[in-house]
């Protein structure tokens, strides 16, 4: 034996094999009719084979068929070479709606779905119209879509004035006055102020009343706007109102002045008439008693 161990005059054995591809074909690719002429009934079809030139599968033979718009065999099924590219089928009837079907067949396309179909309509027309070819789809589970609901955008809510606890003050001549407007969903610089003395009365508005002593300031993070009277008058009393213009909210302050009453004077000495044709005693005391009491009551009266 040599240094292998392999004895003189012994022949070492090789062995080969095969893999099988066990893969059906694909349909052909874009089989369409060739466009037909007046009442023309001999029709032929094309296609390519690229799909499985391109992955090396094996096509042993194609099989065409056609059959008519029942459903019946139109035409003999003609059987093809694996590398087959066209077919022409003679129609022994006239006008109609044909469906062509072209298969592709190896040693395991017999539980696969391999034929690609064409319509054709032979009609009594120059250019008889081809419906393009339709592949029975392989079954795919697509998901169901997922959709996410798009938020709702709520309109804001309308400005809304806060007029206080009253709209109505009366006080005296001389008196500040002090009005307060408060706005929400809104800013202070929304809300303008104006005067009206009645409907035949002066008015005014902010620029007016700023020229007459009256003061207008807001509070722009209170959301507030105050309206000041230094000194109630005549001719301050009035309709105030504050208002928001884009809504036509509105608060009236109604302000007057009030009324002072006049005492009542009690005069418990009554003055003692005089007696204009009565002359004065020696000593005038009468006259001059008399003559008081008138001088009181008139000053009295003056000054009430």
């Amino acid at each position: 034996s040599n240094a292998a161990g392999i004895r003189d005059g012994i022949v070492a054995s090789t062995a080969s094999f095969t893999t099988l591809d066990n893969r059906p074909p694909h349909p052909v690719d874009g089989l369409a009719v060739t466009a037909g002429t007046y009442n023309e009934t001999s029709i032929s079809l094309g296609w390519t084979l690229d799909s499985n030139a391109g992955e090396n599968r094996i096509v042993d033979s194609i099989v065409a068929s056609v059959a008519d718009s029942e459903g019946g065999e139109a035409a003999a099924p003609q059987e093809l070479a694996g590398d087959a590219t066209a077919v022409t089928f003679e129609l022994p009837v006239g006008p109609g709606v044909y469906t062509f079907t072209v298969k592709t067949v190896n040693s395991f396309s017999a539980d696969i779905e391999t034929g690609l179909t064409v319509s054709h309509e032979i009609a009594e027309t120059t250019e008889p119209p081809t419906i393009p070819p339709t592949t029975t789809p392989e079954p795919t589970t697509t998901p169901e879509p997922t959709t996410t609901p798009q938020p709702t955008t709520q309109p804001p809510p309308p400005p809304e004035l806060d007029c206080g606890d009253s709209l109505v003050f009366e006080n005296v001549v001389g008196h500040p006055i002090s009005l307060t407007c408060k706005i929400k969903n809104g800013v202070a610089e929304d809300i303008t102020w104006s005067f009206s003395m009645g409907e035949e009365g002066s008015s005014m508005n902010e620029t007016s009343l700023g020229e007459n002593g009256i003061t207008i300031s807001r509070d722009s993070d209170a959301n507030t706007t105050t309206l000041q009277i230094p000194a109630l008058s005549t001719e301050t009393a009035g309709t105030y109102s504050c208002l928001e213009g884009s809504h036509n909210n509105a608060c009236a302050f109604a302000i007057s002045v009030a009324v002072v009453p006049v005492p009542e004077v009690n005069v418990t000495d009554a003055p003692t008439a005089v007696d204009p044709e009565k002359k004065p005693d020696d000593s005038g005391a009468g006259y001059l008693t008399g003559l008081s009491g008138a001088c009181i009551l008139a000053l009295l009266l003056a000054l009430f």
